[in-house]
């Protein structure tokens, strides 16, 4: 694949200018309502009251009540003349107790500025909108106190949010006690367009094993544009600065996000800190192929970071045949560290298994293998693998035959493609019907590639078993690179007359590994192509020069462009 490389040669700078659109508020002009509360009482968020409300006359208060059209709250009038966070929580369908809170979730969190009550005054484009829809709420604030405040909103025009997705995970369920960092990632998308958005507010926190929280401000995120995703770099420290005791455990990250003109929405993940662990899987079988009616032995040994034997219990999941699992297989211990399991088939097929220990701790790995049962005949697969070049598909075909000779089709394969981090992924392979077997990879990484599987093919009264296995080295394909530098652009003369004839030089490297073929080089002034040239071959670290008669006919700045190999709608 070439590369083409536009750069600008300005005979004359000119300065743009931008204009800035912004989107308009719901609807109208802002109206009030006031918060519903017990005469001369007032509620706070704090250690006494940690949610801010409580249960008073049978009532859930302070409460506030939205009816009919959906709301979009941006302020408060209140005695403190203080904006803050207005907590919005589901008002309970059941009959409150008696003097208590109760952990009802928030449902949306308002940012809230102050408005003057006599003279309501506020700079549109800075007001930090709420959408609110119909219903009864309970409200605290761990801002201000609730007493008797006024709230500010603009009613809905019907149109109503946008709305949007949050998805939150970690770049890997478990940690070991020796990562530095969580990376957590929030990835938001608009659900009207599936296009990945940018949230202009995320705000949380992080529940640690020891029962403290880190708090996330918006802040702590930072923005990925080539991903669309948001990030935080956490390095598994409470609020107070202190990891937790002990490191290992479950955590739960919690989010609210905010995007102007969308409903607000939240994302939960969880994840673990582990030790480390060493888990092997074995069968009583070198190639675990089983017969029906034989009994197959698995063995698991484990082992503590610093190859102790591991005392606890087994977890494993046997996957069969026809999709369904067992998770309930009887392990026993025959010496520290060492489990056994037996499991007796009852149809033919493939069959899978993982196996995790379960301690007083969490451990990172888990151990896996395949077995086969069959009663088939022997078959014999030819493997061939084509090219393989980085981000570039590998081609596999899969030749099977019985001992006669005879192309067997219609078969089910299952293979593992081993990669250069000792991880493995399936491959999916296509039944070309006449004896052979597609499959096609795209390796991301560079390095040693190894495929092994087996194939099971249903005849008439029989079937037929094949095993098969190859490797493959992914490397990088050797690519032209076409550049063209700002000073390999020149004028002759230098600063031309009107209607003075111009001589235009562009000059075309190539400083790739591999000679550039069948490309076109353009040439632009002021976004318009006036020249175009065909080159066959331009030998690697080799260059050409392109010459241009060109006359300008006014005065003024002109901006000339070169582009190597340009996409084919500037053709």
């Amino acid at each position: 694949m070439k590369k083409g490389y536009i750069f600008l040669f300005l005979i004359l700078i000119a300065a743009l200018a931008s204009s800035h659109n912004v989107e308009s508020l719901p609807y109208g002009t802002p109206r009030e309502w006031h918060i519903s509360m017990p005469e001369h009482w007032h509620v706070h968020e704090c250690e006494e009251c940690p949610s801010g409300y409580m249960c008073r006359y049978e009532e859930w208060v302070p409460s506030v009540y939205v009816f009919g059209r959906p709301l979009w709250v941006f302020g408060i009038s209140n005695e403190q003349q203080i904006g803050g966070v207005l907590n919005f929580r589901s008002y309970p369908d059941y009959d409150c107790p008696e003097n208590c809170t109760e952990n009802i979730p928030i449902l949306y969190t308002a940012e809230l500025v102050y408005v003057q009550p006599w003279n309501p005054d506020f700079n549109i484009e800075d007001v930090p909108l709420t959408y609110i829809p119909p219903g009864k709420y309970v409200v605290t604030s761990p801002s201000f106190l609730v007493g008797d405040n006024t709230l500010w909103y603009f009613p809905d025009d019907g149109t109503g949010a946008h709305h949007m997705h949050a998805d939150l995970k970690t770049n890997k369920p478990k940690y070991s006690s020796g990562d530095s960092f969580a990376r957590v990632v929030l990835q938001v998308t608009d659900e009207e367009t599936g296009d990945y958005i940018q949230a202009d507010s995320i705000k949380g926190d992080i529940a640690l094993p020891d029962s403290t929280k880190k708090t996330i401000t918006p802040e702590d995120w930072s923005w990925n544009p080539a991903m669309e995703c948001h990030y935080y770099m956490w390095d598994f420290t409470n609020d107070q600065g202190v990891q937790a005791d002990p490191k290992e455990g479950q955590y739960t990250a919690h989010v609210y996000v905010k995007k102007r003109f969308y409903e607000d929405v939240q994302a939960s993940t969880t994840f673990g800190v582990c030790y480390h662990a060493t888990l092997a899987l074995e069968f009583d079988k070198d190639i675990p192929e089983y017969d029906l009616g034989e009994c197959v032995h698995v063995t698991v040994t484990a082992a503590d970071e610093g190859g102790q034997p591991l005392d606890g219990e087994i977890a494993s999941v046997l996957s069969l045949p026809d999709g369904s699992e067992i998770i309930d297989l009887e392990w026993t211990s025959s010496a520290p560290g060492i489990y056994s399991a037996s499991y007796l088939p009852e149809h033919e097929g493939s069959y899978s298994i993982t196996a995790d220990i379960s301690t007083d701790s969490c451990y990172l790995e888990e151990a896996g293998g395949t077995f086969y049962v069959r009663d088939c005949e022997n078959a014999f697969a030819i493997l061939k693998i084509g090219e393989s070049f980085l981000d570039e598909p590998v081609d596999f075909l899969l030749t099977v035959f019985s001992e006669q000779g005879e192309l067997l089709s219609g078969g089910e394969v299952t293979s593992l493609l081993y990669l250069p981090d000792d991880t493995y992924t399936p491959l999916s392979w296509v039944d070309n019907e006449d004896g052979t077997y597609s499959a096609e990879y795209t390796p991301s990484s560079s390095g040693l590639y190894s495929v092994c599987g087996v194939i099971i093919v249903e005849g008439e009264g029989t079937c037929y078993k094949a095993l098969f296995d190859g490797s493959f080295a992914v490397t990088h394909k050797a690519l032209p690179d076409l550049v063209i530098l700002n000073e390999d652009i020149s004028l002759n003369p230098a600063s031309p007359n009107i209607k003075e004839e111009v001589i235009i030089s562009v000059t075309v490297r190539n400083e790739g590994k591999a000679d550039a073929e069948d490309f076109w080089v353009i040439l632009l002034i002021d976004d318009e192509v006036v020249h175009r040239v065909f080159i066959e071959v331009l030998p690697r670290d080799e260059s050409i020069t392109i010459t241009y008669t060109w006359i300008p006919l006014y005065s003024g700045g002109y901006i000339i462009q070169a582009i190597a190999d340009p996409p084919e709608g500037l053709l």
